[in-house]
């Protein structure tokens, strides 16, 4: 795939990180994770990108503020 650095995300993409975002734990979400790295791989983005992605996600995610988890201070879902 072609490299997207410094595009919008699309909604397709968005799709495929807010599916491994629901398989992986909030702990584990980061740079170096396997499944992050290629997922990363398929988008032509990076683990970083994808890590940040996730955690834009996880700003949004009702069972983390109800434990009190913090992700995202200023997370966006676009």
């Amino acid at each position: 795939m072609e490299n997207t650095r410094g595009q919008k995300w699309s909604r397709e993409e968005t799709i495929l990180a807010f599916y491994l975002y629901c398989r992986t734990a909030f702990g584990r979400i980061g740079k170096t994770n396997p499944d992050i790295i290629e997922l990363a791989n398929l988008l032509g983005r990076t683990p970083s990108s994808v890590a940040l992605k996730m955690h834009n996600l996880a700003h949004y995610d009702p069972e983390l503020r109800k434990r009190n988890v913090t992700a995202m201070a200023h997370g966006r879902a676009s």
